[in-house]
């Protein structure tokens, strides 16, 4: 396959990756949204605030460009709900790190959020923080990577093991003679990579008398702390 083919598909999947991303923002903040509505009710007179949070794991490109699209749909949802004065903040900490991350979730609920949605550094370190927020009175989504034993109504997002398995089933469709995979992985702490490295594992596995093999992981980040 000539080099520019392999650069179109590798554009593409990253376009299709950014544009799930995407996605999960609009269908969270739409939750959100409505179980915000539901709670207060309509009527008429002076409108309600609702103040709403996006929390990335980090800072950066990939995660502004997932921001517009949640803004693009705060825009729409004034239209929805004209009983409602709709705020919506996009933010993370300056610096990853659970510890950093739990500290911007305990800000947004001393300023009296009514829901966030978050995509979670830690499943297990960040558990109590977004429990909390719960107790509080916010409605709160996971979304990307999950904290499936905290409080949160709901989690946004892909079938992370599934995806796994299709970037492991993609490199053994590629390489005759079976690929020698390295999993350049973002921060192991986050539930999320946890399953698309099984996922990849399991398939690399199976295709090991092929000859598929994983020759190592990679982080060039440790979020855990």
């Amino acid at each position: 396959m000539e080099a520019s083919e392999k650069q179109l598909k590798k554009e593409t999947k990253t376009m299709k990756k950014l544009f799930s991303v995407i996605l999960i923002l609009v269908l969270a903040l739409s939750l959100v949204a409505c179980g915000k509505k539901e709670e207060g009710g309509e009527g008429g007179g002076e409108k309600k605030t609702m103040k709403l949070a996006i929390v990335y794991t980090a800072l950066g490109d990939f995660w502004d460009i997932c921001g517009s699209g949640g803004k693009k749909r705060v825009e729409e949802l004034k239209t929805e709900y004209p009983d409602y004065e709709i705020e919506l903040e996009c933010t993370a900490a300056s610096e990853r790190g659970l510890t950093a991350q739990i500290q911007v979730v305990e800000n947004i609920i001393a300023l009296g959020y009514d829901a966030m949605t978050i995509a979670a550094a830690d499943a297990e370190g960040l558990t109590p923080v977004i429990n909390q927020a719960v107790d509080a009175g916010m409605f709160v989504l996971t979304m990307d990577t999950d904290c499936p034993d905290s409080k949160r109504a709901a989690f946004v997002g892909t079938h992370n093991e599934n995806f796994g398995r299709k970037l492991a089933q993609f490199a053994v469709d590629w390489v005759e003679g079976g690929p020698k995979v390295i999993v350049n992985h973002g921060a192991i702490a986050q539930l999320g990579m946890i399953q698309r490295l099984k996922g990849i594992t399991d398939v690399v596995a199976e295709n090991a008398s092929n000859g598929a093999e994983l020759l190592d992981y990679q982080s060039p980040v440790d979020i855990s702390s």
